[in-house]
C-alpha cells in the first residue's frame, strides 16, 4: 500500500532525456499508472505516439509543451493537464530547467 521514496524504481531514457520514477510497485492488473516524469531540459517523448486510454498529470516544476492531434499545449507549475491517449500526441521541456510532472495513464502502458 506504501512505498517510500527510496524504494521507487527508475527507469531512464537516454534519447528523450527523461527519466520516471514509478509511485507504486507493480502495475501488473492496475487500471491506472503513476509516476514522476523528470524531463532535461530539450528532453521529452523523442516522437509522436498514439495508444489506448487516458493520460492526466500536473507540473510540479518546470514547463511542459504538448502537442496533441497537431494543437499546441503549455503547461506551467500547478497547471494540469488530461487527454484521451489515443490522440496523436508528443511532449518536451522547451526550457532551460528541469520539468517535473506527476503522470497518470490509465491502463498502464508498460
Amino acid at each position: 500500500i506504501v512505498l517510500k521514496q527510496e524504494e521507487r524504481r527508475t527507469i531512464a531514457f537516454e534519447n528523450g532525456k527523461t527519466r520516471i520514477q514509478m509511485l507504486v510497485r507493480d502495475f501488473n492488473n492496475k487500471l491506472m499508472q503513476p509516476f514522476i516524469n523528470i524531463i532535461e531540459p530539450g528532453g521529452g517523448s523523442d516522437g509522436s505516439y498514439s495508444h489506448a486510454g487516458e493520460e492526466f498529470g500536473i507540473v510540479l516544476q518546470g514547463v511542459l509543451e504538448f502537442h496533441v492531434n497537431g494543437e499546441r499545449y503549455v503547461v506551467r507549475k500547478n497547471q494540469s493537464f488530461y487527454f484521451l491517449s489515443e490522440k496523436s500526441h508528443e511532449w518536451f521541456n522547451p526550457s532551460k530547467r528541469k520539468t517535473v510532472v506527476i503522470w497518470v495513464t490509465s491502463p498502464s502502458t508498460f
